[in-house]
C-alpha cells in the first residue's frame, strides 16, 4: 500500500526586525527522511517559508520539524490535523528539549537521528502500529543519503550542505557536499 506523506517545515514566529529565516533553506532533515522513504511511498515537502500547510491537507501521515521557535506553529499545525483523523509525528530540537510537550500535540514523536528510526517508522505506519516514541542514534555523514530535492519544488532553495552538527565525542570525521540547483 502506497501511502501520502507530508513533511512540513513549519515556520517560525520570528522576532521584531528579524527577516533572515524568510531566505533560508530548511535544513536538511526532511529531505533526508524523504530520501529514505521507500519509493512506493509519495513524499510532498511543505515549507512554509514558501508557501503554508494547507489546513485541507490530506495525507497519510503527516511528519512536522519543530523548533523551538516554531514549536507554536508546529503544534498548531499538528493538534489540526489530528483532529482531522491523520497521524502526526513530530521531530527536530524542540521536541528532543521538549519531549512531553510535543507528545501532546503528536501520535509519535522522534527523539535524536530520524534517519536510525524512519524505515521502522513507516513499517509501522503500513501495519497500523504506529508507536509513540522512536529513539533514533547519531549516524555519520556519510551513512545518510544525498536529499531529495525532488519533494521540494522548484526554485524555492539553493541546495547546498556544508557541515553537520555531531557529538563532541565522537570521531566520525564531518563532510563537506554541495549539491547544485539542477540535481535531485
Amino acid at each position: 500500500m502506497a501511502l501520502d506523506i507530508a513533511l512540513v517545515f513549519a515556520k517560525a514566529d520570528l522576532r521584531r526586525g528579524t527577516r533572515i529565516k524568510h531566505f533560508m533553506t530548511p535544513p536538511h532533515s526532511l529531505q533526508i527522511i524523504a530520501a529514505l522513504t521507500p519509493r512506493q511511498h509519495n513524499v510532498v515537502l511543505i515549507d512554509e517559508y514558501h508557501r503554508p500547510a494547507s489546513p485541507k491537507l490530506r495525507a497519510d501521515l503527516v511528519g512536522i520539524s519543530v523548533w523551538t521557535a516554531s514549536a507554536g506553529r508546529a503544534y498548531a499545525l499538528a493538534d489540526h490535523y489530528r483532529a482531522r483523523g491523520m497521524p502526526v509525528v513530530l521531530g527536530g530540537p524542540h521536541v528532543a528539549v521538549c519531549p512531553e510537550e510535543a507528545r501532546a500535540h503528536a501520535d509519535a514523536i522522534v527523539i535524536g537521528e530520524a534517519e536510525s528510526v524512519w524505515q521502522d517508522l513507516i513499517r509501522d505506519v503500513e501495519q497500523g502500529c504506529l508507536g509513540r516514541l522512536y529513539t533514533g542514534t547519531p549516524q555519520p555523514l556519510g551513512a545518510s543519503p544525498a536529499p531529495n530535492w525532488s519533494v521540494v519544488g522548484t526554485g524555492c532553495h539553493t541546495k547546498r550542505e556544508v557541515s553537520r552538527w555531531r557529538p563532541a565525542h565522537t570521531t566520525w570525521p564531518s563532510r563537506t557536499t554541495t549539491i547544485s540547483r539542477n540535481s535531485s
